[in-house]
């Protein structure tokens, strides 16, 4: 029986001072070369790589990309008409907000989105994740069951456009 005591205080001890240390650089170096690839992408690919980063994510890798996001927005609000980079800029600050624990910012931020800026279904799949969370986490529990009902709809119609993609195509390969 102090053999398995031992043994296991052995391996939570290899665990604590060997294995979880590398664990953190391994974040450390995957947030280098996160900024390292943001810092050689163009415009437009900068602000779709920080769009599908995680709201953990984004908060290791915001205060190294911020002031190049900044004046990207300002580009984008002041000199184009893009709805499509307007509604990446709101889902990158709901993930923010998200992250800072600010859940009614987050949803103000993802509807404004979904109204004014979404181009199509994968557009609206993106942000409905994180505004059932963000609901979940208010305890607006009625709110999470109509962004499910309409994501369901939403899957439903986007799986019947792609069958019927599927099958003009086969169509028109004969």
């Amino acid at each position: 029986m102090n053999f398995l005591r031992l043994l296991l205080n052995t391996r939570i001890f290899l665990l604590a001072f060997f294995v979880l240390p590398f664990g953190f650089l391994a974040q450390d170096i995957n947030r280098d070369s996160l900024v390292q690839k943001f810092n050689g992408a163009n415009l437009k690919d900068k602000v779709k790589m920080v769009a599908d980063l995680s709201p953990v994510a984004l908060s290791q890798v915001y205060q190294y990309i911020k002031d190049s996001l900044n004046e990207i927005k300002k580009k984008v609000y002041t000199r184009s008409n893009s709805n499509e980079a307007k509604y990446l800029f709101d889902l990158i600050e709901a993930k923010r907000e998200f992250e800072l624990h600010q859940y009614h910012k987050t949803v103000f931020l993802l509807e404004n989105g979904l109204r004014f800026h979404t181009k199509d279904l994968a557009d609206s799949a993106k942000a409905f994740d994180l505004l059932a969370t963000s609901y979940m986490k208010l305890r607006n529990y009625n709110k999470v069951f109509e962004i499910e009902e309409v994501y369901e709809k939403q899957k439903a119609v986007f799986q019947k456009i792609c069958s019927e993609i599927t099958l003009l195509r086969k169509v028109l390969s004969i």
